[in-house]
């Protein structure tokens, strides 16, 4: 049972504005959180806010950018595909014949790491080969089998090159007179 000492109307009045009082202070409270959060997320939005117009005008400057320069790229690669052809035409022994020709004589157990080709006239080409050998057999075997090919004289290997008998580090060379196909 509910005794109260103050008249139920007075009680209700007083319930009333509890309540009132209540929701004023839950709205103050809301409302103060509002403006923190507001005061807090203000400069990060300012920050992000500068940061898409930076790369929105970043992104214009580079789309204006990009079509105006495309006119002296492809002029400057027109020009370096002239010279590229120009170069081309006035080798008289071609290169790649006399590379391919050595690759597809080297036996199992030779690994080519470098070509140095010079020109020596018309038809007539100083070669000089780096590479590993797997075993000794291996390197005069190539050399033996360069020296029987009919586009290839004068194979020479160092002595110090056939000194190990294993994982040799050789170097040749040779004179290719291939012919221009």
């Amino acid at each position: 049972m509910y005794h109260a000492l103050l008249p139920p109307k007075t009680v209700k009045i007083l319930k009333n504005e509890y309540h009132v009082r209540f929701f004023i202070v839950f709205v103050f409270f809301v409302s103060l959180a509002v403006l923190i959060a507001t005061v807090f997320l203000l400069p990060s939005y300012a920050v992000s806010s500068l940061g898409e117009r930076s790369a929105v005008s970043d992104a214009q400057s580079a789309k204006n950018g990009i079509a105006t320069d495309t006119a002296s790229i492809t002029s400057g690669l027109s020009a370096a595909g002239d010279l590229v052809t120009a170069l081309s035409s006035a080798m008289l022994p071609p290169l790649s014949p006399v590379v391919l020709r050595i690759a597809a004589l080297r036996p199992e157990g030779i690994t080519i790491s470098s070509f140095n080709v010079s020109s020596n006239g018309p038809d007539s080409m100083a070669v000089s080969i780096q590479g590993l050998a797997d075993t000794r057999s291996d390197l005069v075997t190539f050399k033996n089998i360069l020296e029987g090919d009919q586009d290839f004289s004068g194979v020479t290997v160092p002595i110090s090159d056939l000194a190990s008998a294993m994982h040799i580090q050789f170097s040749m060379s040779m004179t290719a007179t291939m012919k221009k196909q």
